[in-house]
């Protein structure tokens, strides 16, 4: 019984962990247009070809990622001349001009991006993490917020990760439901002895 209630434990992590993404931006590629305009509509038009992401109806939590935490993680923070960044910029794809969320505040005087990261968001990133919640299925799209992209280095690296309460992707609900039968069957049994 004990196994069976291991494995079952297994496919329930297994579909949290299948539910996770990490996006990462580059900072040499993906930025925004129309940089310096007032106003949170100054930030739109982001390049071609940015990453997205599609996410089913519900709330998810945004977090930066430090690479030496999680192997998705490409990036730590992205430079633009001196200064070492964390910030990124989320728009929903059906409205280009709509900003979702901006990371956090830009890190000056750290000698790399590792050091930039843990003065931005604490070792952990438990200081860059916020929740945003989706009526519909959207696609999102990722930038970093700088319109000229050529003297940029390096990159931003954003986990998003569904909440509870979001509506999980079919392929969860199958590795859910495995886990579910297990136990049922498992118990089954038990009561048949």
């Amino acid at each position: 019984m004990k196994t069976k209630l291991r494995v079952a434990a297994l496919f329930l992590l297994a579909a949290h962990i299948a539910c996770a993404t990490v996006v990462n931006v580059d900072a040499t590629k993906y930025g925004v247009q129309n940089w310096g305009q007032v106003g949170l509509d100054g930030w739109r038009f982001p390049y071609a070809g940015a990453p997205t992401l599609a996410v089913g109806a519900g709330t998810y939590t945004f977090s930066l990622v430090n690479p030496q935490l999680n192997a998705d993680a490409i990036y730590t923070a992205w430079t633009y001349n001196t200064p070492w960044i964390t910030n990124y910029l989320v728009f929903d794809q059906a409205d280009g001009s709509k900003y979702l969320f901006g990371g956090a505040t830009s890190s000056t005087g750290y000698a790399n991006a590792t050091d930039a990261f843990n003065g931005t968001c604490g070792a952990s990133g438990s200081l860059c993490v916020s929740t945003f919640t989706f009526a519909v299925d959207t696609t999102l799209v990722f930038v970093t917020p700088d319109a000229g992209v050529f003297d940029n280095a390096g990159g931003v690296s954003i986990d998003v990760a569904p909440q509870a309460a979001g509506v999980p992707e079919p392929a969860s609900l199958v590795l859910c439901g495995a886990g579910v039968l297990g136990l049922l069957a498992g118990r089954k049994r038990r009561n048949t002895r």
